[in-house]
């Protein structure tokens, strides 16, 4: 268990877990309440690109507060080159835009935004070719939990034509 701030120096406390609310209760000279964070989870959302790099996380890796998070560029390009990945915490709009967005326009045919990144969220990752692992640290901040978080790759090659 994650805490924030120091832990509490008990003596002669009794310890009980209430069923009924789902969470440990500390009983002293105050009461406290151990509220069990959600569980988190990692659901693929939205296809890629037609015959586009596929991005999915590594197996038994959960996006945790405070903790690593791997995920997974595969069907790279052969060749070595650079990946952008897209943070976003937005799945349904993108200011007054709805998502997803079309992106043919800027010469992604068969291509959609699906998230709503978020400019400081922007991670370039280099990568040796076929495929790539990433691993992001997700802060520990409680206002995270339970929040949807998405996650979107560009993968630029140099050898694709505009």
């Amino acid at each position: 268990m994650t805490t924030i701030g120091a832990p509490l120096d008990l003596f002669g406390h009794v310890v009980a877990f209430d069923r009924q609310r789902g969470r440990i209760v500390v009983q002293g000279t105050e009461t406290l309440e151990l509220i069990p964070s959600s569980t988190a989870t990692w659901t693929r959302y939205g296809p890629g690109c037609a015959g586009a790099p596929l991005l999915d996380r590594v197996a038994g890796s959960r996006p945790v507060l405070g903790g690593p998070f791997t995920l997974q560029l595969t069907s790279l390009p052969a060749a070595p080159g650079l990946a952008v990945m897209l943070f976003g915490n937005d799945l349904v709009h993108w200011g007054s835009t709805t998502l997803p967005v079309e992106l043919h326009l800027i010469g992604l045919p068969h291509c959609r935004l699906w998230v709503a990144p978020v400019t400081d969220w922007l991670r370039m990752v280099p990568h040796a070719g076929v495929s790539a692992n990433v691993t992001v640290v997700v802060p520990l901040q409680p206002e995270l939990a339970g929040m949807a978080i998405g996650v979107q790759a560009l993968v630029l090659d140099p050898r694709a034509v505009w």
